[in-house]
């Protein structure tokens, strides 16, 4: 790369950065509490405090599951019927529907 190349680069940079930097102090400068953010704050803090109370009262539950190793559990059968394939939609989506219902009662 030419002298004048790494030049231009540096100088952009350096504009990129201070930009940057810029943009952030005034970000951080517009970002002072007020009163409706403290509102907010309060709702959000309350309605944590609501997700941490059900977590430990979800936490205090334990499930027996002794009960799927039992063998009389084991020794059930199920009398389900085996689902059969069955087609769906119409071989010719641009056929109109009553004309498709009747093909498929022939």
């Amino acid at each position: 790369m030419s002298s004048s190349m790494k030049n231009i680069l540096v100088i952009l940079g350096a504009f990129t950065l201070a930009f940057g930097g810029y943009y952030m102090y005034a970000q951080n400068k517009s970002s002072s509490l007020s009163t409706e953010s403290n509102e907010v704050t309060a709702d959000i803090l309350l309605s944590t405090q609501v997700f941490i109370e059900r977590r430990v009262i979800l936490d205090a539950v334990k499930l027996d599951v002794s009960l799927f190793e039992n063998p009389v559990f084991r020794s059930y059968r199920t009398f389900a019927l085996p689902v059969e394939n069955e087609p769906y939609g119409r071989t010719n989506p641009f056929e109109s529907a009553r004309a498709s219902r009747t093909d498929s009662s022939e």
